[in-house]
C-alpha cells in the first residue's frame, strides 16, 4: 500500500530542496510517514510564516472555549503547487473531533403524513426526514430503480459516527413499500 500511495520521486526531491532552502535540517527536523506522502515537522511559527509568505495568528472559538494557530492565505512557490496537496495548519478552521450526536428515534408516522407532492416540500418535511421528503429534495421523486436485485447500498462512517442500525431497518421497510 505505501508504494501505491508513495509521492513520485521527483516531488519528493523538489519538496525536500524548498525545506533545504529555507535551513531546515532534513534528518533531524523532517518526519516521513511509512510512504513519504507525509511529511511532517516542527518549525519556529515565524519560519513558517516566512516559508509560506504569510501571517499566523491565534483565532478563539467562544463557544467551545479553544485557540487554534492558523492564517487566512498563504503561498508555495508554483514549481511547488503540483506536488503539494495540504499544508496545515493554514486555513482550514473546522474540527477534525466528531460532532455531537444529534440523532434521535423518530415517532412512527402514517404513509399519509409521510407523503409529499413531487417538486414540492411539504411542512412534514420541515419537522422530519422522511424517504419521501428526500426523493423530493434530490429531484427522484419519478425515479424508478430497474436493477432492484443488483443494487447495493453504501454508508460510510467518519469521525466515529455511523449509522444506527434501526435507521437502516426502517428505511428499508420504506423501500419496501414505495
Amino acid at each position: 500500500m505505501e508504494a501505491l500511495i508513495a509521492p513520485h520521486p521527483t516531488s519528493l526531491s523538489l519538496v525536500e530542496s524548498w525545506l533545504a532552502s529555507h535551513d531546515i535540517d532534513l534528518t533531524t527536523a523532517v518526519q516521513h510517514s511509512g510512504s513519504s506522502s507525509w511529511l511532517s515537522l516542527r518549525i519556529p511559527v515565524a519560519q513558517a510564516e516566512r516559508m509560506l509568505n504569510t501571517k499566523y495568528s491565534i483565532f478563539y472559538h467562544p463557544s467551545t472555549s479553544s485557540h487554534i494557530v492558523r492564517t487566512m492565505e498563504y503561498s508555495l512557490p508554483r514549481d511547488l503547487h503540483s506536488h503539494i496537496d495540504v499544508i496545515s495548519p493554514t486555513t482550514y478552521f473546522g474540527s477534525m473531533k466528531a460532532l455531537k450526536a444529534t440523532n434521535f428515534l423518530m415517532p412512527k408516522v402514517s404513509p399519509a403524513e409521510e407523503s409529499v407532492n413531487p417538486g414540492q416540500l411539504a411542512a412534514p418535511c420541515s419537522s422530519t426526514v422522511t424517504p419521501a421528503c428526500l426523493r423530493v429534495q434530490y429531484n427522484s421523486s419519478t425515479y424508478v430503480p430497474v436493477q432492484t436485485s443488483r443494487n447495493i447500498l453504501g454508508i460510510a462512517g467518519y469521525l466515529g459516527e455511523y449509522a444506527n442500525n434501526a435507521d437502516l431497518q426502517v428505511s428499508v421497510l420504506v423501500k419496501l413499500s414505495l
